[in-house]
Parts: structure tokens; sequence; C-alpha cells
């Protein structure tokens, strides 16, 4: 594994610590990611360059790189094989409601927002680039900083 690839999985779990999650939630969904993206970046054969722009809050620009989180997000259910919104990681996501609602909430009312707002593309890597764009629009990260400042504070 590459340095960047490591740093990447670091991003992950430094951005996971930041809600009150239970610590064996957190825990699970950590394992969970760094495995699903680990194998996507190795199957989509995504570069190093990719994963920097990535770990810096950016969109790839390659194939590979919008493929690899199309990957990733097919992997956790966010999106079906056919390259539609899917249901999400539910598994994890149950025990993440009943773990902190309000969390769960948050991410829920993202989901909607962005289903309405993302064009479904022929081609799933540009479709999943729309999602996580989407994801980092203002309204609905402002709507999940907001949750994770409550936690944080309480």
């Amino acid at each position: 594994m590459s340095a960047i690839m490591k740093g990447l999985f670091v991003f992950i779990n430094i951005f996971l610590v930041a809600n009150a999650l239970s610590q064996s939630l957190i825990d699970e969904l950590k394992r969970t990611t760094q495995e699903i993206g680990l194998a996507c970046a190795q199957s989509e054969k995504a570069t190093d360059a990719d994963i920097e722009l990535l770990m810096g809050h950016n969109s790839p620009t390659s194939h590979a790189g919008k493929c690899t989180v199309a990957c990733v997000m097919k992997k956790m259910n966010i999106l079906t094989p056919d390259g539609k919104f899917g249901e999400g990681y539910t598994e994890w996501l149950d025990k993440a409601k009943a773990d902190d609602p309000d969390f769960y909430n948050t991410l829920e009312n993202m989901y909607k927002e962005c289903e309405k707002k993302v064009t479904i593309h022929d081609d799933h890597c540009e479709t999943a680039l729309e999602i996580a764009a989407c994801g980092k629009q203002k309204p609905v990260r402002l709507e999940l900083r907001t949750c994770l400042i409550k936690v944080i504070i309480n």
C-alpha cells in the first residue's frame, strides 16, 4: 500500500472520530471503509494522484479515480449496480440510527437532498462523482457540520 493510500485511510479515520457514535460502530465503519477503499483503488487502478486528490477533498480527474469512487459507493450500496441511488450500507446505518438518531437523520436528509439534485448518468463513475460533489455543497455540508458541532459540544 502506498503512502498516499495509507494517508487516505488516516483521513477517513479522522472524520469518523468526529461524531458521537459508539467506538464499536466507528471501528466497524473504519474497517469496512478501509477494506473497500483499498480493494476499489486496486481494482480500478487508481493512481497515487487520484488518491491524493480525494484526500484533499477534490474530485479525481481520471476515469480510474472517478470509478474508484463509484466502486466504493456500489460496495456500500450508496450506488446500485445499475448506477442509481441505493439504500446505503443499511446494516451499519440501522445501528447508527439506534446509537445517534440526530447523526442518522442528518445523513438521511443529505441523501434525500442529493437524490433530488444528482443526474443519473450512463457512466456510473460520473454519477458517483456527482453524488460526492453534492455532499460537498454548502447547504448540505452545513447541516452535517451543525450536527457534528452539536455532538462534539454535548
